[in-house]
């Protein structure tokens, strides 16, 4: 038998549940930040203060295409906790955030560089005092171009040119499983392209570099008790770059000018060869997290459509020379890196098609004081506070219908093909796979050529069987490129010299 107090119990309980609600609104309403009229219209989350948080955490950068399905807002405003973020999926409001002098990139790459790279409060100090830090970007971008440029890429291309070169005239090179083929093969180019003859980097710290990207969702947080693995995978490497700046390895002739005019210039402002192991991994990991992968894909796209590689050999073989190797016995064949981009439509095309389909990166701004970014299309202007962080995701931008047609999400190899100036113009501010402005990525022009250079020589000269393009999944946070999902598939491959080609080795200038 029920006693007397047992709906009195009952009706507490429920009492209870529904109070919840209601004082997780009254807290809301609290806590929440004021949104002014003339700021971008907010998308309240369903869970007050934290479904946005959560969503994120959750979806990655699906969190960014989803909410515009919902709200195909041109740019809204974000609540979440007692904070606010700004959220541009408009490519006119994308092009004026990243020509606005009141917005930065700067304030990211501090934070992100304490926590994702391990920059410590010296070396922080060091590039915030001075104008440091901005010797240090117009020292990247400087190197990233002409001559700097041209030896860099052929050093690349070169120690690729040694893969090709190795496999065996008459028989299968089996590759077990493409991506870790192409990844180290990849990323040993990058290295040695960068440190010279004196490369700190060997197979065991290139396994490293990827260990350590697992780990930089938690490590860019400061979460770094819960990536053990990554973290012992970054202090391997800064240990080993500590070394070869302590030997002065970096003034060796055969280095990249930007590795060497990088050390001379932070042994200039005071910095140990310690600090140097640790600031001086952030280019070869910027160098490789993205590029590498994009390759992946690029490579997997051609080579599983016949029809496209045989465009590209016609492309390739019109324009590459052909010469007796030095004592008679087979042939060189010479690549100008530099003339592969205008030579060369098809594969470039396929490639910046590649950048727009996989390439999902997220865009960062802070709001140095209050402004407003008009849009260009409506002629509506929005209203920015101070400190109010902005972003805007390329998958949103690389996949509006409106400026890529009905086809937007599939992978389309002439799309960047003969385009006109009206169509050009349409597209600017949409395809963002480098980002922009004053901060579009320095190392574009590199992974350019390394990409369309090995590609091209693939696809001249080699058959390729059992590629197959596998469905893709959001990349992790802090890195750009959409990973594969493999399932059952098999990852292997072969790579056989295409029959008139056996006798060939490569020469890459530029």
């Amino acid at each position: 038998m029920a006693s007397a107090e047992e709906p009195k119990v009952l009706a507490y309980t429920t009492l209870a549940i529904a109070a919840v609600p209601l004082a997780l609104i009254a807290i809301s309403r609290l806590v929440s930040p004021k949104i002014d009229p003339r700021e971008p219209p907010p998308l309240w989350p369903t869970v007050p203060l934290v479904g946005h948080i959560i969503s994120l955490l959750r979806e990655h950068a699906s969190f960014y295409s989803r909410l515009f399905k919902e709200k195909a807002f041109p740019i809204c405003t974000l609540p979440m906790l007692n904070g606010k973020i700004y959220v541009i999926n408009s490519p006119g409001l994308v092009s004026a955030a990243m020509k606005s002098p009141d917005v930065s990139f700067e304030p990211f790459f501090l934070e992100l560089s304490a926590g994702a790279v391990g920059l410590r409060e010296s070396e922080l100090d060091m590039l915030r005092r001075d104008g440091n830090l901005d010797k240090f970007m117009n020292l990247v971008h400087n190197d990233f171009k002409g001559t700097s440029l041209a030896k860099l890429n052929v050093a690349a291309l070169t120690k690729l040119a040694e893969t090709l070169d190795a496999v065996p005239i008459g028989e299968d090179l089996v590759i077990p499983d493409v991506w870790l083929w192409l990844r180290d093969v990849l990323i040993e180019a990058v290295t040695s392209s960068l440190f010279g003859e004196h490369n700190p980097f060997n197979e065991e710290l290139h396994a490293d570099v990827w260990k350590y990207e697992e780990g930089i969702p938690l490590l860019a947080q400061g979460l770094s008790f819960a990536a053990r693995g990554p973290l012992a995978a970054r202090k391997r490497i800064n240990k080993a770059l500590e070394a070869y700046y302590e030997a002065h390895y970096d003034e060796h002739e055969s280095v990249s000018d930007i590795m060497r005019n990088r050390a001379a210039l932070s042994r200039q402002v005071g910095t140990s060869s310690e600090a140097l192991g640790i600031l001086e991994f952030i280019i070869p990991w910027v160098g490789s997290t993205n590029t590498v992968p994009t390759f992946l894909w690029y490579f997997l796209n051609v080579f599983s459509r016949p029809d496209l590689v045989e465009r590209i050999r016609a492309e390739v073989e019109a324009f590459v020379t052909i010469a007796p190797a030095e004592g008679g016995k087979g042939r060189v064949v010479t690549i100008d890196a530099s003339t592969v981009e205008k030579r060369c439509p098809v594969v470039t095309g396929s490639y910046r098609e590649t950048l727009r389909v996989y390439v999902h990166n997220l865009g960062m701004r802070r709001v140095l004081r209050e402004t407003t970014l008009r849009d260009p299309d409506s002629g509506r202007e929005y209203l920015l506070r101070k400190g109010v962080d902005i972003q805007w995701m390329s998958g949103v931008t690389h996949r509006l219908s409106s400026v890529w047609g009905e086809s937007s999400e599939e992978f389309e190899s002439d799309r960047f093909v003969n385009v006109s100036t009206a169509e050009d113009k349409k597209r600017r501010g949409a395809y963002i796979p480098f980002g922009g402005g004053k901060h579009l990525c320095p190392g574009r022009n590199f992974a350019l050529a390394e990409n369309l250079g090995f590609l091209a020589a693939l696809a001249v000269a080699f058959d390729v069987e059992g590629a197959w393009v596998p469905e893709s999944d959001d990349p992790y946070m802090g890195t750009a490129t959409r990973r594969p999902i493999w399932g059952d598939g098999d990852k292997g491959l072969r790579l056989r010299r295409r029959p008139g080609w056996e006798d060939v080795t490569w020469n890459f200038v530029s």
